[in-house]
This record gives structure tokens, sequence and C-alpha cells, in this order.
């Protein structure tokens, strides 16, 4: 599954994490792209898999 996530701000990386099977309550780093179209800029990533349901969160790059 491919999420675009419309935003201006920058994020360092994007992680998932879910009980479900595949990822047994473990996080795991998501590649990501930035890009741009008519509605704005975005963050693309591609989740893996979904069975019950998952929570994305993202690093932010301010500190």
């Amino acid at each position: 599954m491919t999420i675009k996530y419309y935003t201006d701000a920058s994020f360092e990386s994007a992680w998932v994490t879910s009980p479900d099977p595949a990822y047994n309550s473990v996080a795991k780093e998501l590649k990501m792209a930035y890009g741009s179209d008519t509605q704005g800029n975005f963050i693309e990533i591609t989740v893996p898999s979904l069975e019950y349901w998952n929570m994305i969160y993202f690093r932010s790059t301010k500190k």
C-alpha cells in the first residue's frame, strides 16, 4: 500500500509498527520519497503489509 502524506515539513525517517504477525510489534523503517503535485508537497511511503492495523510515525529533522 502506498501512502501520500501532504506536508511542508521535513522528516528524517518514517517508521511502521503493528501487532500484526508481519511486524510482531517491532518498528521497521520505511523508505520515503519527497515530491510535489498540483495539491502541494508530499512524502510518499510504501507500507509492505496490513492485516489488522498499522501505526506510522515520522521522525522530524528539527531538534
